[in-house]
């Protein structure tokens, strides 16, 4: 994934700080003005669905974990955070087979 530019560097880890102390809603406020200003940070769209999770909007979580899965289709954890909120909807069959690509992503990260 690309690296952050250091004000949505510092933005970013604000948001997780707030997040890691149960600051739901702030944090969501904290990523939602980094996606105003770059919309295609993986990342930060697998943070909000794991906040949205939380805060128990299972479709927002949803939406927010896909499209971090479309911008970073690789990377095992935005998959795992789709299986989750897929999982939360009663998507069992999508949340399976997110389970098995995220693990197929990891084996071919680490065993080729």
């Amino acid at each position: 994934m690309p690296e952050l530019d250091s004000r949505l560097q510092y933005l970013q880890e604000e948001g997780n700080s707030l997040a890691e102390s149960g600051d739901y809603k702030e944090a969501l406020q904290v990523f939602f003005k980094i996606l105003q200003l770059n919309p295609k940070i993986a990342s930060v769209h697998e943070a909000v669905s794991q906040l949205h999770s939380e805060l128990d909007d299972d479709d927002a979580a949803l939406q927010s974990a896909a499209r971090a899965v479309s911008l970073a289709p690789e990377w095992p954890s935005a998959r795992l955070t789709l299986a989750h909120a897929s999982r939360n909807m009663g998507f069992l069959d999508q949340a399976a087979q997110q389970l098995i690509t995220a693990l197929v992503c990891v084996s071919q990260t680490y065993f080729l």
